[in-house]
């Protein structure tokens, strides 16, 4: 544990020293919440989806975030020419499942970029990172099923083998795959009743992998989110633990996350 906190301790000094571009490719029900996540942990977003534009915006930013949520032929244009464009300049891409296990059309586009390119994360919920290993829809909606945590880090030990990516599932308890794999058993059951919770997760991927492509990184986003959400008051409503959690993250420090981060190493 004491080598995982000084990798992450390392690679949160460098997020708050480093003021990166992240361009997030996204949907309008996230775009607001994400780029004030961005900004909370000192990175810059940009949020650009015009085909015309998205290949000159990726090519001047630190990292990609490619989120399929509400989807639109328009967005799709723009992420196959953006995803390209990151490959050839060595930039991280944090591909967002959103919605593959309810979708063909997404299931078919996740599986036609992760084939074609190199992708530094993939993240899903549990149904998601299921249907991606089956390629097969597994739900009616973008809500994760109830899984055996077991079979979870199945998928996800198989994912990182076939496609060289680090793997996240998320969850009650959080996987974390890449040549080693976490549990997180960080979180707040709160979260998953706030639109974009789990969108803005991915945001904060592919700042951490701004800095470095490695499962510390991926490891500390995750964990700067859920470590905020545990922070707010129990005794709040909804809206006022919105408002609670964005204010956690922009103040969290390192400190904060030594203190309560449950994270736990287990065998492949």
């Amino acid at each position: 544990m004491d080598n995982l906190l000084d990798k992450i301790c390392e690679v949160h000094t460098d997020l708050y020293n480093n003021n990166n571009t992240i361009h997030c490719l996204t949907n309008a029900i996230s775009m607001n919440d994400m780029a004030n996540a961005v900004l909370s942990v000192n990175q810059s977003p940009f949020m650009a989806d015009n085909p015309r534009e998205v290949e000159n915006i990726t090519q001047k930013s630190d990292s990609l975030l490619v989120n399929l949520g509400n989807i639109t032929d328009y967005r799709i244009e723009s992420i196959k020419k953006s995803v390209v464009i990151a490959n050839e300049n060595a930039i991280p891409i944090t591909l967002d499942l959103v919605g593959v296990s309810a979708s063909q059309l997404r299931l078919d586009l996740a599986n036609e970029i992760i084939s074609k390119y190199q992708i530094t994360c993939i993240k899903g919920n549990y149904s998601e990172i299921k249907s991606l290993y089956m390629n097969d829809l597994t739900t009616k909606g973008v809500d994760s099923k109830v899984l055996d945590i077991d079979e979870v880090v199945g998928y996800c030990n198989k994912l990182n083998e076939k496609y060289n990516s680090i793997i996240v599932a998320t969850g009650k308890i959080d996987v974390v795959c890449e040549r080693e794999i976490y549990l997180l058993n960080n979180g707040d059951e709160r979260l998953s009743k706030i639109t974009a919770t789990g969108c803005v997760v991915g945001a904060l991927i592919a700042c951490a992998v701004s800095i470095r492509q490695s499962i510390e990184a991926v490891i500390l986003a995750i964990s700067m989110m859920n470590i905020s959400a545990e922070m707010v008051d129990k005794n709040i409503g909804l809206s006022s633990f919105k408002l609670s959690l964005y204010d956690n993250l922009s103040m969290l420090n390192f400190r904060n996350i030594k203190e309560n981060i449950n994270a736990r190493k287990i065998e492949s």
